[in-house]
C-alpha cells in the first residue's frame, strides 16, 4: 500500500506581543518612544506524517517567528505602522511561505493627541 501524502492546514496567533519603540511621525514619539502591540493570525501547510514524528523540526517553530518579528521591528525606525507591516509581511512570508498571514500593530495615543482613546491599530490581511 502506497503512503499517501496529506497536508493539514494549521493556525497559530500570537498575541499582544510587546515590544518598545521609537516608530512614529511626531517628534514626542520619535524622541520618547512607546509599547506598540504585535498581533500576528498565520496559517501553514504541515505534513500529517511529519506531526506524527512529534519533533519541532517538522513544524514552524513559534518561538523563531518571535525573534524574526523582533529583529525586525528593531531593524529599522518607521515613519508609518503601515511601512513596518509591509516589511514584516514580506520578511515572514518570504522566510516561512505561509498559507495566510494577517499582521496588526497597534499603539496607545500619546497625550499630544488630547483625546480619550485608548489606541489606534493598523493592519494588514491577506486573503
Amino acid at each position: 500500500m502506497q503512503n499517501i501524502k496529506k497536508n493539514k492546514l494549521y493556525r497559530y496567533k500570537i498575541k499582544n506581543l510587546e515590544l518598545f519603540g521609537y516608530h512614529g511621525v511626531y517628534s514626542e514619539e520619535i524622541k520618547n518612544g512607546q509599547i506598540f502591540i504585535i498581533n500576528i493570525d498565520y496559517c501553514t501547510s504541515i505534513d500529517i506524517n511529519a506531526i506524527q514524528t512529534d519533533d519541532i523540526e517538522n513544524v514552524v517553530d513559534y518561538a523563531d517567528i518571535l525573534s524574526n518579528i523582533k529583529k525586525i521591528f528593531n531593524e529599522k525606525r518607521y515613519n508609518l505602522l503601515e511601512s513596518l507591516i509591509e516589511v514584516m509581511y514580506n520578511q515572514l512570508n518570504e522566510t516561512y511561505n505561509f498559507k495566510k498571514l494577517n499582521i496588526t500593530i497597534s499603539k496607545k495615543i500619546s497625550s499630544f493627541a488630547k483625546l480619550k482613546l485608548d489606541s489606534v491599530e493598523v493592519g494588514f490581511k491577506s486573503e
